[in-house]
């Protein structure tokens, strides 16, 4: 990557600090651009759209709706992450995340020639503000993208648009076009088709991540995009930490230390860090996020993030009642308009909820999960995977409760809405059908518990989420249900099976020990 010296650099840095400190700030979404020319450059909508994301994320006074977020609500609108999305679903999107404005747009490829019409819209109304036009070279493609936004925000600046300090963004943004590293164009080229198969196929997402990466090794934006995808795809942590702490380290080396984008990286590593125990590290990152945020100001999605992963680490730490303070302030920083339905509100809910449990409060787990339920259904979204996770988690506070039919009467719903929004191989899904095995084991169902264990470990297998601790659990219990339901012949291999798994995968305790029993007893 070609850099500006550091002195000259780090001078503008302190400049953009100054010109953001009396900023408005300004929420935008950046929708990807059409292609209307040959399919076989699509992939530069996607990668326009991540770059934007990312140096839209610098300016201080601008919080950009971030990829997760977006996709996110594409999910609960039951929108396809496969392809575009038209810019009125794109505005029920905007409305959904609290954005004001829409950047979206079309572009027309022709030899090395690019043209793009690009467009601002105001969320509120839905109406087109701001429409600029840009032409470039496909091999001078980050000056294209440059000039799209920088015709944007100059705009906006002259009309004074909404009243917003436009100018402190025009103003930034010209900084940061003149000082961000960029790619070299054949890892950009594979990093883009990496970035538009990222929902519809992972794996291939993965090795385009990874060709992008023998190409250019210091490419923030694709060693963030590895990091997501080998946790999805291989459930591989520590790689995925190793992806991460590179990527914040290319940041920070380009002056990006005091940035929206390094802040949600920290919480991004935190995250990872709770799912490997290591909660010390979670709560430096965390700390070290909120003291970028108390330099840069505003950003209260990010600063409502950062607070749910506190919430998050407390809660893995057992101390709940720090736990569920950092969810209400969570809560309280999503600022959500009068009359407005917000899924964030809705994960934070269920996020208290499942602290409330765990703290051994039933009762007030169960309120708080009824509260949330007559919230969705207040704003019809009851067909909304939200709406089975809530009812999934719910069931599971009834059935430590012992009531067991409320239980298992939210169990069924929450199974055919998965199955009805065709999310029956998510992970979500195979931790539900363990709770459901456990449940219907409970009323002694045992052929149906063994029919809920075997869907789950048949979702581990096609998924190959085969390293997950649960897989070999489930199949243990699986077997274990034939075992007592007297269907010895059966039981046997899935014992054996069980326990060659756990040792495969270094896994020791009682369930393996117990899986190894059986298995001889059964002659297997």
């Amino acid at each position: 990557m070609n850099r500006m010296h550091h002195v000259l650099l780090n001078l503008f840095i302190f400049l953009c600090t100054l010109s953001a400190a009396s900023a408005q700030e300004i929420t935008i979404l950046v929708n990807p651009f059409a292609n209307n020319s040959n399919p076989k450059y699509d992939w530069i909508s996607e990668g326009m759209n991540a770059t934007a994301i990312s140096d839209l994320s610098k300016v201080d006074s601008v919080q950009v709706i971030s990829q997760r977020e977006r996709d996110s609500a594409m999910e609960e609108l039951k929108l396809s992450l496969s392809g575009l999305i038209d810019e009125n679903k794109a505005l029920e999107i905007g409305k959904w995340q609290g954005a004001q404005y829409i950047l979206s747009g079309s572009y027309q490829v022709a030899g090395n020639r690019i043209r793009a019409n690009a467009r601002m819209i105001d969320i509120e109304n839905g109406t087109v503000v701001i429409s600029v036009k840009e032409d470039g070279t496909i091999d001078r493609i980050f000056e294209f993208q440059d000039g799209i936004i920088l015709s944007l925000l100059n705009e906006a600046d002259r009309i004074n648009l909404g009243g917003a300090d436009w100018h402190s963004a025009l103003q930034d943004y010209k900084i940061i076009s003149l000082t961000a590293s960029r790619p070299e164009f054949s890892a950009y080229e594979e990093f883009s088709a990496g970035y538009r198969l990222r929902s519809i196929n992972p794996p291939k997402a993965l090795e385009h991540y990874l060709k992008a990466l023998e190409i250019e090794p210091d490419y923030p934006n694709a060693l963030i995009a590895a990091g997501s995808a080998v946790i999805s795809v291989s459930r591989d942590y520590e790689k995925g930490q190793e992806y991460y702490s590179r990527a914040k380290t290319i940041i920070a080396s380009e002056g990006d230390e005091n940035t929206a984008r390094m802040a949600e990286l920290l919480i991004a590593e935190a995250h990872l860090a709770v799912q490997l125990n290591q909660y010390q590290k979670a709560e430096d990152f965390l700390d070290a996020a909120a003291g970028i945020l108390e330099i840069i100001g505003g950003h209260n999605l990010i600063r409502s993030s950062l607070e749910y992963r506190y919430g998050e680490l407390f809660a893995a730490k057992g101390s709940y009642t720090s736990s569920l303070s950092h969810y209400q302030k969570s809560s309280e920083l999503q600022n959500v308009p009068e009359n407005r339905f917000s899924p964030n509100l809705v994960r934070i809910s269920i996020a208290q909820g499942q602290t409330l449990r765990k703290a051994g409060k039933l009762d007030s787990a169960i309120k708080k999960y009824d509260e949330t339920a007559a919230y969705i259904k207040k704003y019809s979204k009851t067909g909304s995977y939200l709406y089975a996770d809530l009812i999934f988690n719910r069931g599971t506070a009834f059935k430590e409760k012992g009531l067991t039919d409320k239980a298992l009467r939210d169990y069924l719903d929450a199974r055919d809405l998965y199955r009805k929004l065709g999310l029956d191989c998510s992970t979500n899904y195979f931790i539900f059908l363990g709770n459901l095995g456990g449940l219907l084991g409970m009323k002694k169902e045992w052929e149906k518990a063994a029919e809920a264990f075997r869907e789950a470990v048949r979702i581990a297998e096609k998924t190959g989420d085969t390293k997950n601790p649960d897989y070999p659990a489930y199949i243990y219990m699986e077997g274990l249900c034939l075992y007592i339901k007297g269907d010895r012949q059966k039981a046997g291999p899935l014992f054996r099976k069980s326990y060659n798994i756990f040792t495969d995968l270094k896994l020791y305790g009682d369930t393996r020990d117990s899986a190894l029993k059986y298995a001889r007893e059964t002659g297997y």
